[in-house]
């Protein structure tokens, strides 16, 4: 499902941020009620050009905004099965939908890419992107949709492995080496 865990040898530097993970037990009955449903949220995607969407050249990636519009239960894509988070990229006068400032889509390339949503007040990765494709709007007009692997339903496996794998804060180890090295030369001093 493009998620992948892993370690890191060392600590990373203080200018990279971490971010929670949302680990709310959804189905495809209580999504309607859950925290994510409708949630606006933060993805990647292709940039479209100054002309609007479906102009040519496209340009860079960027962040764009997006709805949530559905939980997916045990998908399959490729090889893999999971459940997932279903994003659609409307447009104006697409009725029952929701156009966020700077709608987004997924494309070829942003998978492994982050969904953030604002959870608690603070950003936090609700899926991780997984594979694109296209839905009917309306009954009649096909929109880009993204699916995301969605971080609640590997919850308890993201928080084992990281609680297996502690890496320590870079605080925390910058703290340990100035007490070893206080202690180094405290040594030297007193011999």
């Amino acid at each position: 499902t493009d998620l992948w865990i892993g370690t890191f040898a060392a600590p990373l530097p203080s200018a990279i941020a971490t971010y929670s993970f949302v680990d709310e037990a959804i189905t495809p009955l209580s999504y309607s009620a859950s925290s994510l449903a409708s949630e606006f949220s933060y993805m990647s995607g292709v940039s479209p050009t100054a002309a609007g969407y479906g102009a040519s050249p496209l340009t860079n990636q960027a962040v764009g905004t997006n709805r949530i519009e559905g939980f997916l239960a045990g998908q399959i894509v490729g090889p893999s099965t999971g459940d997932a988070l279903a994003l659609v990229d409307n447009r104006s006068g697409d009725i029952g939908y929701t156009l966020t400032t700077y709608e987004t889509a997924l494309k070829t390339g942003d998978s492994g890419s982050p969904l953030m949503v604002v959870d608690g007040g603070e950003l936090s990765v609700a899926g991780i992107a997984w594979a694109a494709g296209s839905t009917t709007v309306n009954g009649l007009t096909q929109r880009d949709a993204s699916i995301y692997s969605y971080t609640g339903s590997s919850a308890a496996v993201i928080q084992a492995y990281i609680d297996a794998h502690a890496v320590p804060e870079p605080s925390a180890a910058a703290l340990s080496l100035g007490l070893l090295t206080l202690a180094f030369r405290r040594r030297r001093v007193s011999a």
